[in-house]
């Protein structure tokens, strides 16, 4: 409400004068006058008007918006309130209609408050103590501002105005914060986040980088900087980003951060008393009644002991032994088998119910479980299904397989060039490669050709052939244009992809037309057997390829035996063929032989491979040197950041696989002298060995 800080009076004491006797009818005042003695005269008593029966000598006529009191010995006509005395005597009181006669300074104006009239302060002011002034009023300080909680107030003259802090918007009364990250407003620099903070949005480096965040971060290396320090049992590992302490070799990361490292990461299953050439592993895809499964096939002459129980005796030059772990590496089954002369084993795989696939193949007839195999003369390929139990479920013949192959006791026949080798998917169908010059599978028909074709075929879980996808030669020259299978690989939903070659001189015509032109080539199938895409592929010739759900995953390294020593580096494409990315897995001292690549459920890459020579260190790995054989296994994920790495000395790695949970397998042989995996896990000098690492 407003407040009064000057006024001036409505009215002013009325004076007598001889000229204005006048009957009053109304209140008046009589102030002091010569005749106010007579008689006659109005009188003021006790603050009120009293009248004689004549008329007064000396009298006003009050307004009758006026009343009368007493004033200085006598009395006076006084306007009431809202009422302007027009003549200073009470007698014209007029309705105050305006304060056009009244001026006021800043922060006042004109108004009539109760009797009075005057410069009030206005809203926004406040009158000042012992002052006619008026002086502006800060409702900032005292709180009396309606302003959001994230908005400014600014004091301003006559009011105020409210202004939403920085990262906010709206009208100040009402403020919302802005997320400068969503809109794209705030840009941050190279490994660096945009991070939304109530308020303002801030760029941050990420974790194990520092610097600007705004124009860029850089790598920090914790472990050359001493910034990470990591217990006796593990190792400072450089990675991008932030360092870790990775557990070395056998020990297990019990806190998953390499602070506190266990000796019972590893397993170990030690083959020994007969001579036995490679083992192949394969991990069911999913568990099998609660529990992963292993399958393991391998080459045996003479008494192989410790070979999931009992003892195993070989009838020819080399027999074929097969056996199924479970939880804990416990053995399920085993058994051997073999013609009399040397058999070997091609490949191996497993599906999700714990069924056996063995490509196998028989130098000469071959009996099991009351069933004969192969044929007397020359050489057969065979696909043979174990049941869960180990029993025989089916077989079907392959091809023809005709390339002579070198072994320890002289010439004996060897599968074609083409890499013969299978893959199962999530269903249990099987996909072989092989090679052939003709003739049918299983009532399947292939067509002839002049020399080896790699083909591609689908298998159902029942031993039935769905489709052939043949790669033939432009050729009719006998032994030339050969086509190459190298390797096949397949993922859960059939999809399966290819990489072969064709000689020089000439060109590999497909199914639908394309030609694929000599050299390298890579080529990815629909679980139809249709073609998806192709694409040709530079030298050297990948060391291994794993199917994964997103794409495909290739191991590069340099030709056999190359001098100097190789990386071993992992390609990702996507399923389209497109690339996806390229990572180191170890550096230095790497052959081709006995290297090899896999994947994991979770999209990791695994790679185990062995060093002819010193292997030098990686980098991004760790992979110290430790002499010559030296052995590792390295873990990638699926963004192809190292995980870990680990060397074994002294050994030969023959082939990997990986479970669903992550747990690694890999099979190998140690040298002429005894191995020690460490936390008390030996061999002996010469033995045959299968190690199971935990995740």
């Amino acid at each position: 409400m407003p407040v009064v800080s000057t006024f001036q009076p409505l009215v002013t004491p009325a004076r007598c004068s001889v000229a204005s006797l006048i009957w009053l009818a109304a209140a008046c005042s009589i102030l002091n006058h010569p005749q106010a003695a007579q008689p006659d005269r109005r009188e003021c008593a006790g603050g009120g008007c009293e009248q004689d029966a004549g008329p007064p000598p000396c009298g006003v006529r009050c307004s009758p918006h006026a009343s009368c009191e007493a004033a200085d010995g006598g009395a006076r006509c006084v306007c009431a309130a809202g009422y302007l005395d027009v003549d200073d005597d009470g007698t014209d009181c007029q309705p105050a209609r305006g304060c056009s006669n009244i001026e006021c300074g800043p922060g006042r104006a004109c108004g009539v408050i109760g009797d009075t009239v005057g410069c009030v302060c206005t809203e926004g002011y406040e009158p000042v103590v012992d002052d006619a002034d008026c002086r502006d009023v800060d409702e900032c300080t005292r709180g009396l501002d309606d302003c959001d909680e994230h908005a400014f107030c600014i004091n301003e003259l006559e009011g105020y105005s409210c202004e939403c802090e920085r990262g906010y918007e709206g009208d100040g009364r009402r403020c919302r914060d802005v997320d400068e990250c969503e809109s794209s407003e705030l840009r941050c620099g190279e490994h660096a986040l945009c991070v939304f903070v109530p308020g303002i949005s801030e760029c941050r480096c990420e974790l194990g980088y520092e610097g600007n965040p705004r124009a860029g971060c850089r790598d920090t290396d914790e472990c050359e900087q001493s910034l990470l320090r990591c217990p006796e049992r593990a190792v400072c590992t450089a990675l991008p980003g932030p360092d870790r302490c990775i557990c070395r070799g056998y020990y297990t990361d019990t806190h998953g951060d390499g602070s506190v490292c266990a000796e019972d990461r590893i397993s170990l299953a030690v083959f020994s008393g007969a001579q036995i050439h490679d083992l192949f592993l394969a991990a069911a895809p999913r568990a099998v009644g609660g529990e992963e499964r292993l399958a393991v096939a391998s080459e045996f002459r003479g008494e192989l002991r410790d070979f999931c129980g009992s003892p195993l005796q070989s009838k020819g030059k080399y027999d074929i032994a097969l056996a199924v772990f479970g939880a804990d590496d416990r053995c399920l089954w085993a058994r051997s088998f073999g013609s009399t002369e040397t058999d070997r084993v091609v490949d191996v795989g497993i599906d999700a119910e714990g069924n056996l696939f063995l490509l196998l193949h028989a130098s000469g007839p071959v009996e099991i479980d009351g069933q004969t195999l192969g044929v007397a003369e020359g050489a057969s390929c065979s696909l043979i299904k174990f049941d869960p139990n180990g029993g025989l479920d089916w077989s079907l013949p392959v091809s023809s397989c005709s390339r002579v192959w070198t072994y320890d006791d002289g010439p004996i026949v060897r599968p074609s060039i083409i890499t013969e080798s299978l893959a199962i998917d999530g269903a249990g169908d099987v996909y072989l490669l092989f090679g052939s010059l003709g003739g049918e599978l299983g009532g399947l028909v292939l067509a002839e050709h002049l020399s080896y074709t790699a083909v591609v075929a689908k298998v159902s879980r029942s031993g039935m052939p769905l489709w052939a996808f043949e790669l033939a030669s432009d050729t009719s020259q006998a032994g030339a244009g050969v086509t190459q299978g190298h390797y096949l690989t397949a993922d859960s939903t059939g999809n399966t992809y290819l990489l072969g070659s064709a000689a020089s001189e000439a060109s590999v015509a497909l199914p639908d037309g394309t030609q694929l032109g000599a050299g390298l080539f890579l080529l990815a199938l629909d679980p139809q057997g249709g073609l998806r895409w192709t694409r040709p592929w530079p030298e050297p010739i990948p060391a291994a390829i794993a199917a994964a759900d997103d794409g495909v995953r290739l191991l590069l390294t340099g030709p056999d035996n190359q001098l100097p020593p190789a990386d071993a580096i992992v390609h990702a494409l996507h399923a389209d063929g497109g690339d996806a990315w390229l990572a180191p897995a170890a550096h230095g001292g790497l052959s081709r032989i006995n290297i090899d690549l896999k994947t994991g459920a979770d999209g990791d890459v695994i790679v185990s491979g062995t060093g002819p020579v010193p292997a030098a260190a990686d980098e991004s790995v760790r992979l110290h040197t430790l002499g010559l054989g030296s052995c590792f296994v390295a873990r990638l994920d699926r963004d192809a950041n190292a995980l870990w790495g680990h060397l074994f000395p002294g050994r030969q790695f023959w082939d990997l696989a990986v479970s669903p949970s992550g747990k690694i397998y890999v099979a190998g042989f140690d040298y002429s002298v005894p191995a020690d995996f460490g936390g008390g896990i030996e061999t002996d000098s010469g033995s045959t060995f299968l190690i199971g690492l935990r995740p």
